[in-house]
């Protein structure tokens, strides 16, 4: 298996046909390549046998949540990251993780992870929503990502969600205030 980031511009090998957790297929190619062409996105991919296996996104905020309201302009969501059923248990989450945060890449700001139980792939692994939750705790914390506070309504819906951050090395002091703030802001703040 190898790894490699999309540069801008390009697409990823042809998706395995089960990575459709978020969308179809040919749709998340779609969106792994606009991602790979935002100024600040990224995306690793898992090849194997010229296809893609598996893959990990890093944008700035979604214009939809309020982490979108960051006004230090330096946050980074990790966006996404799937893996094919069949290569599951082989460790290519993991090695996913090792690669999107080598080098110390974002050790000058605060990555973090939204997870929404309508994003977990309960069908397929058998696992309930509260142990998938724990699952992803683990799995997450392999990067130094562990569960936030925060008084999100989107998160606060259900218990199987959670709010994760990697605060890096070097974060500003500016940069960790203005993610307590929007831990905790109110609506019309963000």
């Amino acid at each position: 298996m190898k790894l490699r980031t999309i540069p801008r511009g390009a697409w990823p090998l042809a998706l395995d046909a089960t990575l459709d957790l978020f969308r179809p297929p040919a749709l998340q190619a779609r969106a792994l390549h606009d991602i790979a062409a935002l100024p600040r996105g990224r995306v690793i991919v898992a090849e194997r046998a010229e296809r893609t296996v598996g893959y990990l996104t890093f944008h700035p905020p979604s214009e939809v949540e309020r982490w979108h309201g960051d006004r230090s302009g330096c946050l980074m969501e990790l966006g996404a990251i799937e893996v094919a059923p069949a290569e599951r248990g082989q460790h290519v989450g993991a090695r996913l993780l090792d690669e999107g945060f080598r080098g110390g890449v974002y050790d000058g700001t605060i990555v973090y992870a939204t997870l929404y139980r309508w994003q977990y792939d309960l069908a397929r692994t058998g696992l309930g929503p509260i142990a998938y939750r724990r699952l992803l705790l683990r799995f997450y914390a392999h990067a130094g990502l562990h569960e936030v506070a925060t008084n999100d309504p989107e998160i606060l819906e259900d218990r199987a969600n959670a709010l994760l951050a990697r605060v890096g090395a070097h974060a500003p002091l500016a940069v960790r205030a203005e993610f307590a703030r929007l831990c905790n802001a109110r609506n019309q703040e963000s």
